[in-house]
């Protein structure tokens, strides 16, 4: 089975140190190392992002535009997850006006050159971070946390939304980020009181172990797998390596 690595050039590397946690048990700190290059998300190939009236949908290395979706609302964020090469979700998010946010989520079966659209905006109350689809039917939402949680998880394709918690001794959660999925095994990454933690799980997504912690100056913006390989990009652009830890 493929493994997260531990490093992906001679020049990304982490390193792992023991500390006390509030419960006394030793806890793991990450120290993360930037990568000193950018390196893009693969999701497929697929990205999406804002043009001047649209969404638009291209080819990751050919800019070729697949579609264009109208924004109906304002240009806030947008997140994608391809399950394959031609079945995939997109959420779009306008701005919190008034304390809602509208939150669209199109999908499609044809790599989009045809697509279909939910209104979720009232499923669930907190400002998404992040959209994953583990399948057609199984998708997680990260969010900020707000009135009802900071994860919600759907196994209906996107109708219905519940509120997951991954570690409910953990208080003061602010963000919730949606899992990622490599070789059997989810990981998933929450910020709580100023602190983010990582989990994962390999008996899908049923229990949760934290596999470490670390600090960060600036908010997490994303964070993704490629090639086997953890990163997590902050909202300054910056980029840092996650590597192997007993997977």
């Amino acid at each position: 089975m493929k493994k997260v690595k531990l490093i992906g050039t001679i020049l990304i590397f982490f390193m792992i140190v023991g500390c006390a946690g509030k419960s006394g048990k030793d806890e793991t700190e990450l120290i993360l190392t930037g990568t000193g290059e950018s390196v893009v998300e693969e999701n497929f190939a697929v990205e999406g992002y804002f043009g001047e009236n649209d969404i638009i949908i291209s080819e990751l290395y050919s800019d070729v535009t697949l579609n264009s979706i109208p924004i109906e609302y304002d240009a806030n964020e947008v997140f994608l997850s391809m399950v394959d090469e031609k079945n995939g979700y997109l959420l779009y998010c306008s701005s919190g006006a008034g304390g809602q946010m509208m939150k669209l989520l199109y999908f499609t079966n044809d790599r989009w050159n045809t697509y279909s659209k939910i209104d979720i905006s009232y499923k669930m109350d907190g400002y998404p971070t992040s959209l994953s689809a583990e399948s057609l039917e199984h998708l997680y939402i990260g969010t900020q946390m707000r009135s009802n949680g900071y994860l919600f998880e759907s196994t209906d394709g996107g109708e219905q939304w519940t509120s997951v918690v991954i570690d409910d001794s953990l208080e003061r959660c602010r963000y919730g980020y949606a899992p990622l999925f490599n070789e059997g095994t989810a990981y998933v990454l929450l910020e709580c009181d100023g602190t983010y933690s990582l989990y994962q799980s390999r008996d899908n997504q049923i229990t949760w172990e934290k596999t470490g912690t670390f600090s960060l100056d600036n908010m997490v913006e994303k964070y993704f797998i490629t090639e086997d390989i953890l990163y997590i990009s902050d909202s300054y652009g910056n980029q840092y390596v996650i590597g192997d830890y007993g997977m």
